[in-house]
């Protein structure tokens, strides 16, 4: 099961979302977002948007609307 994370960026103040595995400390994240345009060191970790499983972090990205990178959000509904 994958886990998901939710970072500001600092530059765009776009919302993006990062894939990473759950661990037995909590979970762990990729260097870059899902759509490969925010590396982790260019943005903020959003408090109490971290480890989300994939319908926590639907309408999480939902709650929170457009500041959200289209990109990202598409990713979470791929049926492939």
């Amino acid at each position: 099961m994958k886990a998901y994370s939710f970072i500001k960026s600092t530059k765009t103040e776009e919302t993006h979302i990062f894939e990473g595995d759950f661990t037995t400390n909590g979970c762990n994240a990729e260097n870059k977002c899902i759509c490969k345009k925010v590396q982790q060191s260019e943005g903020t970790w959003i408090v109490g948007n971290i480890c989300l499983e994939q319908q926590q972090a639907r309408e999480k990205a939902a709650s929170i609307g457009r500041p959200v990178c289209g990109d990202c959000v598409s990713y979470l509904y791929a049926t492939y």
